[in-house]
């Protein structure tokens, strides 16, 4: 990859602009650095506009390690490749491909941005990072800044359709020198990068206690909580305006606009989503014989990856997950994926997955209806015997 003298005359001509509109719409109070490039800027992410903020901290281009599904969108992925020339990558991976071109960046002396978690987060705190972050932190021997972005969860929530008035704050938290890196091990730049970006949203609200206001701050809420607590169903939560219940056993609560919930088991999403985190291993999966649905949503519209750039669609289709496959199926056609076959996945959006195979295919669903996603993501890893990622 080339840097383009456009993307540091694009970033003075439109940053003044971008950033004042950015304090006005989220109330951003965005501290400055004087950090000059080559150097990796490593962020927690909560919004979709969490690269702005970093990009606003600094004077030179970002060059952003991006999800491919942005690049492949017909016309705003050209435009955006055009202007400001990210590095797409596959959601669920990390690959050869992106390290070149990172590499590439860092030795025509750019600075390059990556969101580790590769995520936005979904209940407020931080989701699971890979440790190949710090492997490629020690490679590029260069400054590696941990950014902290503060305020953005609650201002819009990953799973909500609304988006609220809000205080973020962006900020430089701290820099790794390229000495320290030299002297620290792969697990100790590892441990220093998760505490160094690590961010909950619950904690920094216990201190801030402040009120996001807006309408309708529930809906949506099911593409998250995909687990009743009262009575152990799965997908059976619906929402409207400020309110969500179990459609299952009538169990219902309420959102408040300090990110709080009150009329059930628990007042916070971030506990919450542990509890359902362990209600699946609570399900003892593998013990469920093969022909058994574990999970069933209709709607799907289905995609197959062409390159970075481009995607074939490939129709509407349902989803059946099973112990030992993945079917995707309409009246016309059907996809099984063993679930050994499922080497990576990804979320896009609130209502979008991504699954990665070990023959290289790649298959983006997306469902027009508040599906959860992330429940997917989560049986199918359980399954697998793998870590929780988000």
């Amino acid at each position: 990859m080339k840097i383009k003298n456009r993307h540091k005359f694009i970033k003075n001509l439109i940053a003044p602009c971008l950033m004042c509109s950015m304090k006005n719409k989220f109330g951003l109070v965005l501290e400055k650095s004087k950090l000059k490039p080559p150097f990796l800027i490593l962020a927690n992410h909560t919004t979709d506009y969490d690269a702005f903020f970093v990009a606003g901290a600094f004077k030179c281009p970002i060059y952003f390690v991006m999800s491919d599904h942005v690049s492949s969108i017909p016309v705003a992925g050209k435009l955006v490749k055009f202007f400001v020339r990210p590095l797409p990558i596959t959601k669920s991976s990390l690959d050869a491909g992106v390290v070149r071109e990172i590499i590439s960046v860092v030795n025509q002396g750019g600075a390059v941005g990556i969101f580790p978690e590769g995520n936005k987060s979904f209940a407020g705190d931080m989701s699971y990072i890979k440790p190949t972050i710090a492997k490629l932190a020690k490679k590029l021997n260069i400054p590696v800044v941990l950014f902290h972005i503060e305020g953005g969860y609650f201002s819009q929530p990953r799973w909500s359709k609304t988006k609220r008035k809000a205080k973020i704050h962006a900020y430089v938290n701290e820099v790794i020198s390229p000495k320290e890196l030299e002297q620290l091990s792969i697990d100790e730049v590892y441990n220093r990068i998760v505490d160094g970006i690590r961010i909950n949203a619950y904690e920094v609200q216990e201190k801030e206690a402040l009120h996001f206001y807006g309408k309708k701050i529930a809906e949506g809420i099911e593409t998250m909580l995909y687990a009743c607590p009262e009575c152990g169903a799965i997908g059976t939560i619906r929402s409207k305006d400020d309110r969500f219940w179990c459609s299952a056993c009538g169990d219902s609560c309420t959102y408040l606009d300090n990110g709080h919930i009150v009329g059930g088991k628990f007042d916070r999403l971030d506990e919450w989503d542990r509890w359902q985190k362990n209600h699946i291993l609570d399900l003892n999966l593998n013990k469920r014989q093969n022909d058994e649905v574990i999970l069933h949503d209709p709607n799907w519209i289905v995609l197959e990856k062409i390159n970075k750039y481009k995607n074939k669609k490939l129709g509407t289709y349902e989803t059946f997950l099973f112990t030992d496959r993945l079917l995707i199926a309409n009246k016309k056609s059907r996809i099984e994926i063993p679930i050994p076959n499922i080497v990576g996945i990804g979320i896009e959006g609130t209502c979008g997955l991504q699954i990665s195979c070990s023959d290289n295919r790649v298959f983006r669903l997306k469902n027009v209806a508040p599906v959860s996603a992330l429940k997917y993501a989560n049986f199918i890893w359980t399954i697998q015997n793998k870590t929780i990622r988000f």
